[in-house]
């Protein structure tokens, strides 16, 4: 079965999403898989904030086992630091204004809380001699 490497309404998010928002995705992004030849490509990713932003069509993504294979897929990705937010494509095709900001806010939140971690080690000053 022949799957569309990006799909329309993959295409109709982005597009709405760079007249939307300042930030840059990614589109097709590669993030490692269980299996080393063959990374996962998530549909986008604003790679400072680690965000990957999956669109779910219905022809691909609505079986039983389909589901089932995106949570694996999802909880894969997200324990390597990475934070999967999903939308429909009814979602965005019905309010596609309303899923960028959701993805957006969801953006400005990650980095908000990577601003705002401690350094791990911290440096100390020198005092001059």
């Amino acid at each position: 079965m022949f799957t569309p490497r990006t799909s329309f309404m993959e295409i109709r998010f982005h597009k709405f999403f760079t007249q939307y928002s300042e930030h840059t995705l990614t589109p097709q992004y590669p993030v490692s898989s269980p299996y080393p030849d063959y990374p996962y490509l998530c549909d986008l990713c604003h790679e400072p904030s680690k965000t990957i932003i999956e669109v779910d069509g219905r022809a691909y993504h609505s079986s039983p086992e389909q589901r089932a294979n995106d949570k694996q897929r999802q909880q894969f990705i997200e324990a390597q630091g990475y934070k999967v937010v999903r939308f429909s494509g009814k979602e965005i095709y019905h309010s596609p204004v309303s899923s960028v900001y959701k993805a957006n806010n969801l953006i400005n939140k990650r980095i908000s809380n990577l601003v705002s971690l401690p350094l791990a080690h911290p440096m100390t000053p020198v005092a001059p001699s």
